[in-house]
This record gives C-alpha cells, structure tokens and sequence, in this order.
C-alpha cells in the first residue's frame, strides 16, 4: 500500500478529475488507514470485517466524488463522509444479518455427493444426503436448487471466455462481500463495461445474456471482450 502526502493526495485527486481513473484506486488505497480506523469501530456489530471494510471503500469513492479542495482537506472530508457507514451497519443490522457464504456449504455438498455417489454406485437420494451432512431434507432440495442455478449461469460462458469472470457471476448472488464488490466496480466503470457487468450479473434491473449475444449487442470482438471481462475481474478480486 502507497502513502501519499497530502500534496501528492490533492495531485492524484486533481489527476482523477483529469479522467486518470487509476489515480482514483491509488487515492482510496492511500485511504486505507482511515478505512480500518472507521471499520474498526463497528467490529461488534456482528457483520463480516470484510463487508464493513468493502462498504467503508465504496463510500471513500463516494467521498472523492464530491471532493471540493476549496472547502477542505481530503483527509477530513473523507472521515466526514464515512459518518454514513454507521447508517449502512444499523440498516443491515435492523433487517436480519448478512447471509451466511453459502459456497462453503455448497462445497461440502459436492464432496458429500461424490463421496456417496462412488460408495453406491449411484446417484444418493435426498434422504441420504441429508443423513450424511446432518441437515434437513429441505435444506438438501435448497442447495440442490442453487447448484441448478450455478448450472444454468455457466451457459453464459462462451468456449473464449475468461473463466474467473463467470466465477464472480456464478457465485455472487451467495456472497454478500462479493456482491458488494460488484457493485463497488460498477460504480466507477465505463459505459462499456458497465453494460456487460449488467447484462452478466443482472444489475439494474437488465437481463442476463450469453456472452455471444452480448458481444453482438455491443459491436464487441471476442477479444476486446475478454479483456473487458479479465479487467473487471481483476477489480472485483482486488477488492475480496
């Protein structure tokens, strides 16, 4: 992680404004301490530490958004801005907790599966799945339901497509910090990018599409796409 003086922070910032869309990135990492200092004060809060760090640098982008040098200093507008992370934690906290990651559920699924499919010699029943990892039928059907839906997200990927990018779309209606870093990529992504982050993960309220049509949608070739899509995926993991 870079620290920068404040003369050099007012220079990123004013490079940002210039259209530098990386001097953004830098300038929130140079954030960082103040990230860990206001996320920190919510570490009893019952939410993941890295939720509440994700939502404090989503709202440190917010705040150079509306950045004016004129009023003050960055610094201090900034802890002024992450004020509002209190109101994200306590609206999480009156509407029930974040939901559990379910892909480490979904992998003992998968092993439990296996495990009993080669024992048999043959597909296990719902009973025996349900014996086997000490849950309920009901939950068994659920998981088996969502394993359908990852099924029917993978039919978005094309033979060239980037395969860690479908990791993020498979997987990110099951992790809250996950989605939550979408988001925080969306909002600062290009017109472009932001069509395939919506038509890929269903943001706004758009449908999802395969990405041959979405490349055709968009007067994309396939590699220009994969880059895209290998970008944005960069951004996304850079952020978990």
């Amino acid at each position: 992680m870079n620290t920068y003086s404040k003369q050099q922070e007012l220079e990123l910032f004013n490079k940002y404004k210039g259209g530098d869309k990386q001097a953004k990135i830098d300038l929130v990492q140079s954030l960082t301490p103040i990230v860990m200092m206001q996320s920190n004060k919510w570490a009893a809060s019952g939410l993941p530490k890295a939720y509440i760090e994700l939502e404090a640098k989503r709202l440190v982008g917010e705040a150079i958004d509306t950045y004016d040098p004129t009023m003050s200093q960055l610094n201090t507008h900034v802890i002024n801005y992450l004020k509002k992370l209190s109101r994200s934690v306590m609206n999480y906290q009156n509407v029930g907790h974040i939901p559990e990651n379910r892909t480490l559920i979904i992998g003992k699924y998968n092993t439990v599966y296996d495990n009993l499919e080669d024992k048999k010699g043959r597909p296990p029943t719902v009973v025996e799945l349900s014996d086997s990892m000490n849950v309920s039928i009901g939950e068994i059907e659920r998981l088996q339901l969502e394993q359908r839906k990852d099924l029917s997200m993978a039919e978005l990927q094309d033979s060239d497509d980037a395969g860690g990018f479908y990791f993020y779309a498979r997987n990110e209606d099951v992790d809250p910090v996950l989605k939550q870093a979408i988001q925080f990529v969306y909002f600062d992504a290009d017109p472009v990018d932001k069509k395939i982050m919506e038509h890929t993960f269903g943001l706004s309220g758009m449908p999802r599409m395969t990405a041959k049509n979405l490349r055709s949608k968009l007067g994309l070739k396939a590699g220009d796409m994969k880059r895209r899509q290998n970008n944005i995926a960069k951004e996304i993991k850079g952020l978990i």
